[in-house]
């Protein structure tokens, strides 16, 4: 495995904001304790509230409720602000699909439509009250509610920011995308599929966007976490593609009008219908930009999605024949856009980690698609010391060599 697959993500975006609020509850109910024995006040309010609330006095309830509205009202222009700019901030500086995410996410709406139900609501009770009689189940029940709601608005304050900055950092927007795309995998099995694969796409891109801006930034981590999510998803997805239905494989919903897909041949689409890879296909289109963009950049980066890549093939290219060839072909491009680059470097890790599939198909006894990752080194040598760079020549003889001696370790054919 690649990384902990996502849907054993260990993103937990509530904990601590829910230890927060505890937490903070806890400190409220105790400073009241200790004001109770220290002022010799009441605890009516919360031993006997009907008591309480049966003997308390309009007027001060009237004063109580409009500045609780006044509180809460600021306390939502606060919320938003700082909400509002953190979102614009991370969305400018690595994908603007983190504003829609953030929509998206329950939590935001619901703590949102918390304030804003508790200060409508303290509009409205402030109008509306009056002295209810004895034969009230609860009287002055609405101040109550109010008083309560309002008190949860200020306690959810300091959680919520904590969560709203958890939610967007990177790495947490990261896995988050990365769960997202895979549930979308799973519900396709249920529910309709085209919308799915455009979630999925949708997925895919935003990892990339994460990534590439990362580059441009020089993050090199976030980078790094996002080329290891879209190798991840790739893992889980080629564990469970058997059990999806044959309609997700069907380009014609969508798929083939994707930017990845709309320039392909009629008949190139047709083969990628026929093997079902469309999403592994777009993935390592994703990784051969990201490849272009990290070449001379971020070389730690351009060698992890060599090292994915590799690991992908074989770990699972045995009985997928289609996903070995989809690797040694993106191999190829890599080598391709690195050579070109001038990134000689990046380049021999390639080669390398070109030459570990090649040895573990001769260990599977896969002689034939070992020699043509020889013949692919060979040509790629030869490429590279054709513009100047005869040190990777070198590279693809030494690595062929070691290949000879594996096949000789391993008598094959």
């Amino acid at each position: 495995m690649i990384r902990e697959s996502s849907s054993r993500s260990n993103y937990q975006p509530l904990k601590v904001p829910a230890l927060l609020f505890f937490g903070l509850t806890a400190v409220c109910l105790l400073v009241l304790l200790i004001q109770a024995l220290l002022a010799d006040t009441s605890l009516d309010v919360l031993l006997r509230p009907v008591v309480w609330l049966m003997s308390l006095d309009i007027q001060a309830a009237l004063d109580t409720l409009s500045s609780a509205a006044e509180v809460v009202a600021a306390v939502l222009a606060i919320a938003i602000t700082v909400v509002a700019i953190v979102v614009e901030l991370a969305a400018t500086r690595y994908s603007h699909q983190i504003t829609r995410l953030f929509l998206r996410e329950p939590v935001n709406l619901a703590v949102l439509g918390i304030f804003v139900v508790t200060t409508v609501q303290c509009i409205w009770v402030a109008a509306a009250l009056d002295s209810s009689g004895p034969q009230a189940v609860l009287p002055q029940a609405g101040f109550a509610i109010t008083l309560a709601l309002v008190t949860l608005c200020l306690l959810l304050l300091i959680p919520y920011i904590y969560f709203v900055f958890a939610f967007l950092s990177p790495i947490s927007v990261i896995e988050k995308i990365s769960r997202d795309a895979y549930r979308m995998v799973l519900k396709a099995r249920t529910s309709t599929i085209k919308r799915n694969q455009e979630r999925v796409e949708e997925a895919i891109d935003e990892l990339q966007d994460v990534a590439r801006s990362a580059i441009q930034q020089s993050d090199r981590g976030i980078a790094i976490a996002a080329v290891n999510a879209l190798a991840g998803f790739v893992t889980d997805y080629v564990q469970i593609r058997d059990d999806l239905p044959v309609e997700w494989f069907d380009m014609s919903r969508g798929v083939a009008e994707d930017p990845d897909f709309i320039a392909l041949a009629p008949e190139t689409i047709t083969a990628i219908e026929a093997q079902g890879t469309w999403v592994e296909r777009k993935v390592f289109r994703r990784y051969l930009s990201l490849m272009g963009q990290a070449a001379m950049r971020e070389r730690d980066v351009a060698n992890l999605i060599g090292i994915n890549t590799q690991r992908i093939a074989t770990g699972f290219s045995k009985d997928r024949p289609w996903l070995l060839d989809l690797s040694i072909s993106v191999f190829n491009s890599y080598l391709r856009e690195t050579i070109n680059a001038g990134d000689r470097r990046t380049a021999y890790y390639l080669m390398n980690q070109y030459r570990l599939i090649a040895e573990w198909l001769l260990v599977t006894g896969e002689g034939k698609k070992s020699e043509e990752i020889a013949d692919y080194l060979r040509i790629y040598g030869q490429y590279a010391h054709n513009t100047g760079a005869s040190f990777l020549l070198e590279s693809a003889a030494f690595y062929v060599m070691r290949l000879v001696e594996k096949a000789l370790q391993e008598e094959s054919d």
